[in-house]
């Protein structure tokens, strides 16, 4: 075996979470053993499996700035094949693994952990790389901890994309920390898409940078993260997201969404999280920094949504809607600034027909929002200050005072 095992694991390392990747079995088999390679001091508990140890012999040897590296994919694969249907773990040791196709595994738990950012990393060579993993039970759990995933294609598929049969709100499917998603040459390689949810539960992506290519304006890659289908409740934290068309994308009927200190920038659409069917409760988006081309953050069919404390601006000149609510019942607006570093002191006066916002009192001061929204009462489609409303609420109260602008919405 290696020289290397886990041990002390951290504090988020429950007796729930464990439950999540496989049951009792789990708890047995990850009793005492932790995320983090520390020197060898006991034989690792199986199932756990270093993917460079004999039989899989997985080499970390590629160059990316010289000779290709030896193929993996077939070692790798090996690897999570011979994982036991309870399911297990693979670790990656320091390298950077090279591969020629998708990586899979289904119908079983699935750990993968690396010993860092950039320092354990998969390249994939073509447009059908990346992790896939379809569970078949949402006691089946995804943990994927410490490593980057590179493409060396033009749009490379999905980086990492898991699927889960349906979404009970009782299970723990996925927790995916300290990782790092990017093209391996930045100026020509990209992902279409980073991450990808479908039916997630009590989802974590935490400490996360996702890049597309450099300087694209035409934002080839499409998706930052991307949830799909009914995933709740979602938690996204810590995270970094550049240079592609939407930075975090929700459809489907996922609700829920907790999205707090990320960093978005150089993106067509910042956050856009559109529901089937109005007032998908319960999203919070916090003290996040959007730099968006179109939209900043884009609210459809989702209601009791609070939205604090966030920067937004644009990105280039154009129509530009800095929060955009729509059928959204009980949103509750504090501490949001919506600036223009484009045209800076220009006001630009918002209509109908071109959407352009009057950016500049908000630079002036602080905008704060409160809005009790009712969603049986319908109302005229309001458009100000890089604020954009429709069907949200009934009364419209705008106060300018000392540089701050306070706007209400209130019932009748």
């Amino acid at each position: 075996m290696s020289d290397t095992h886990f041990d002390d694991p951290p504090a988020a390392t429950t007796r729930r979470g464990l439950l999540g990747i496989g049951g009792a079995t789990a708890l047995a088999t990850f009793a005492g053993v932790g995320l983090w390679p520390q020197p060898l001091e006991a034989a690792p508990v199986q199932p756990w499996i270093n993917v460079t140890d004999p039989p899989f012999n997985a080499l970390g040897n590629h160059d990316p700035f010289g000779t290709p590296g030896f193929d993996n994919t077939t070692a790798i694969q090996n690897a999570f094949n011979a994982l036991p249907i309870t399911g297990g773990a693979l670790h990656f040791p320091p390298g950077n693994y090279r591969c020629t196709g998708q990586l899979s595994a289904s119908g079983k738990s699935v750990a993968i952990f690396g010993s860092g950012r950039k320092v354990s990393q998969i390249t994939w060579d073509t447009a059908t790389g990346g992790f896939s993993f379809l569970f078949t039970s949402n006691r089946q759990a995804l943990t994927v901890r410490s490593m980057s995933l590179l493409s060396r294609a033009a749009g490379g598929g999905s980086a990492l994309y898991a699927s889960w049969p349906s979404s009970p709100a009782t299970m723990s499917t996925a927790d995916i920390s300290d990782i790092y998603i990017a093209g391996e040459n930045a100026a020509s390689h990209y992902w279409t898409r980073g991450i990808q949810l479908n039916n997630a539960t009590t989802a974590r992506i935490d400490r996360w940078a996702i890049h597309g290519r450099d300087a694209d304006s035409s934002h080839l890659m499409i998706c930052g993260i991307d949830l799909v289908g009914h995933c709740t409740p979602i938690y996204i934290t810590n995270g970094d997201a550049y240079s592609m068309t939407y930075g975090i994308r929700a459809f489907g009927t996922s609700e829920g969404i907790h999205i707090s200190h990320c960093e978005i920038v150089e993106v067509t659409y910042g956050i856009w999280l559109e529901a089937l069917g109005m007032g998908r409760p319960g999203t919070a988006i916090t003290d996040c920094h959007v730099n968006a081309g179109t939209i900043g953050i884009m609210l459809n069919n989702h209601g009791d949504v609070s939205l604090t404390g966030n920067l937004i601006y644009r990105l280039k000149p154009g129509s530009f809607v800095g929060i955009y609510n729509e059928n959204g019942p009980f949103t509750r607006m504090q501490g949001n600034k919506i600036d223009d570093t484009v045209t800076p002191f220009q006001p630009r006066l918002s209509d109908e027909r071109d959407h352009y916002l009057e950016l500049t009192r908000v630079r002036r001061g602080e905008q704060h929002s409160k809005a009790l929204l009712d969603s049986g009462v319908a109302c005229e489609r309001r458009e100000s200050h890089g604020l954009r409303e429709s069907n949200a609420a009934a009364a419209d109260v705008d106060q300018l005072a000392a540089g701050v602008q306070q706007r209400m919405y209130e019932r009748d």
